[in-house]
Formats: C-alpha cells, structure tokens, sequence
C-alpha cells in the first residue's frame, strides 16, 4: 500500500528547504514528490484560505473560507465562513475506506480535520 505525506508548513519560505539546511526533508521530497518552485497559494495569501483550497482542491469562492478568523472573533459576513463548505481530503479518505491521519497545531477546528482516522492533539491546541 502506498502512503502519502502532505506536509504544510505555514509561512515556511520555499528557500529554506535544501540539501544543506533541510537534508532529511530534502531526501523525503526528493524521493517522492514536490511542487519544485515551492508552493502557490491563492489570493488572498492567508493561513486558512490556502490551507483549505490544498486540503478541498477547491478556490476560496467554492469553499467559502476568503480570511484567516481568530479564536473567538465572529466573522464579518463578507469574510465567507470559518470551515469549509465543501468536503476535504479527510471526508473523501473516510468515505474511500482509507485511514488517514491530521498531525496539527493550533487550527481551531477550520481543516476539518474530524473526518480523519486518528487527529494529534486531539483538540487541535498544542
């Protein structure tokens, strides 16, 4: 069976990873697959938009998440909605029969993350 590490790392510069900085990463990428001009995100250029169009294959107009929200502040209706609309990766690997994992920091439910197999922390807070 084969296995698949998607690996976001938010505001990490395409820069910072090569040979000399990141070997051990570098290798992982190298041996499978990567985006080699690194990552391109959506406009706006924000946390949760681009973390939710890699994690639906959605735009932001499809998934409806337009801002990055903070914890406990309501969003202005204009903003769109804190959690996708549409299903993620982890609802199509659910509805597959395949196991998945969400290792995440901090992201106050917004990815959606309830639909995988097994989620580190448990409540999304480190």
């Amino acid at each position: 069976m084969s296995r698949v590490v998607l690996l976001g790392l938010d505001g990490f510069p395409h820069r910072a990873i090569s040979p000399g900085l990141t070997p051990r990463m570098w290798a992982l990428a190298e041996a499978g697959g990567r985006a080699a001009a690194g990552g391109i995100t959506d406009l706006p250029s924000s946390t949760d938009p681009g973390f939710c169009s890699l994690l639906t294959g959605c735009y932001p107009r499809t998934h409806g998440v337009r801002t990055t929200s903070w914890r406990y502040a309501r969003l202005p209706d204009w903003a769109g909605v804190e959690t996708p609309r549409v299903p993620t990766i982890f609802d199509a690997c659910r509805t597959a029969g395949i196991r998945s994992t969400a290792v995440v920091g901090d992201d106050r439910g917004l990815l959606a993350t309830g639909a995988a197999s097994r989620r580190w922390p448990p409540n999304g807070v480190i």
